[in-house]
């Protein structure tokens, strides 16, 4: 038995403030229905115009690397 938690940080390119306001909430459901399905629950999703903030539990089938490719 194993529980991961795993705090993400994604900048933007040369931390350019491309995520606008109105994307912001699209944006979210996004990533979480991707970490979902990747068996990957989000507790806590937020950020900024330049960054975002995503904290999932790591399934124990899956690598870290593999998340996060398939996220990003």
């Amino acid at each position: 038995l194993n529980c991961v938690w795993v705090h993400v940080v994604f900048g933007t390119a040369e931390r350019h403030p491309w995520i606008q306001e109105r994307l912001h909430n699209r944006l979210h459901g996004y990533l979480r229905a991707v970490l979902d399905d990747l068996g990957c629950p989000v507790t806590a999703s937020n950020g900024m115009a330049d960054h975002v903030h995503i904290l999932f539990l790591l399934d124990s089938g899956q690598s870290l690397g593999n998340v996060m490719s398939k996220t990003k």
